[in-house]
């Protein structure tokens, strides 16, 4: 490749030479596209409405402080759960 990129899919079952794949470059990489399809669930982010890159970069913070914040109010706090029963 002309940037040193190489693709981290696995092989499939039949492939007579294996080819490199590393389990947590893959992992790793998903991570991040899920990551940036959720953000993309805001309009804004999608459609690009911003002309200028400052307030599109500062408006993608913010779309990830949102889903951060979605992400732990959802999970239970430990502290809370064992104060609870004493």
């Amino acid at each position: 490749m002309k940037k040193g990129a190489w693709a981290n899919i696995p092989a499939k079952s039949n492939r007579s030479d294996p080819i490199c794949f590393s389990p947590y470059l893959y992992r790793a990489r998903n991570r991040v596209e899920r990551f940036f399809n959720r953000i993309k669930q805001c309009r804004r982010v999608a459609t690009r409405y911003d002309r200028l890159a400052a307030n599109y970069l500062a408006f993608v913070q913010l779309a990830s402080i949102r889903l951060w914040l979605r992400l732990n109010e959802s999970r239970p706090s430990t502290t809370v759960a064992f104060s609870a029963g004493f």
